[in-house]
């Protein structure tokens, strides 16, 4: 992926993403950024995560659809899928696992930055948030 798809998923994301999920998206892409890992990938591996970062909230809390974000990149589209939580189906324990599992290097690296960015926003960290996260960190230190 180069930067002209990465800014047709900007745009993608600028669209339905509310300012403040557009805000928790770029957070949980700078953390990808610092990523060690990162450093070390081919420059479109990079811009293929990056990407992932922004879009990860895509199916979940927005209309978008897999269809809609399949048509611009499909790869992507499974990462987000993948990525896309939902709790009447399993747990997030259940769900986090099965991200690990998958041994998706993108999905685990931006659910892990996922995670690091809702754990510091001050504002929003729940008790019940801070135990939901507690549970899953240990899979991805192992899995790591």
């Amino acid at each position: 992926m180069f930067i002209e798809q990465y800014c047709a998923i900007k745009d993608l994301c600028e669209k339905y993403y509310s300012k403040k999920e557009y805000a928790h998206a770029k957070a949980v892409e700078s953390y990808v950024i610092k990523d060690i890992r990162y450093s070390f990938l081919t420059v479109e591996k990079q811009w293929l995560l990056r990407a992932a970062a922004l879009a990860h909230d895509l199916l979940e809390d927005t209309d978008c659809t897999y269809e809609e974000l399949a048509a611009m990149i499909v790869r992507l589209a499974d990462i987000v899928k993948l990525l896309t939580h939902d709790a009447s189906l399993m747990s997030y324990y259940t769900y986090c696992k099965k991200i690990i599992e998958s041994e998706d290097y993108y999905a685990i690296t931006v659910k892990a930055s996922d995670i690091k960015d809702h754990l510091m926003r001050k504002k929003t960290l729940t008790a019940k948030l801070i135990e939901k996260y507690s549970e899953v960190i240990p899979l991805f230190i192992k899995g790591a």
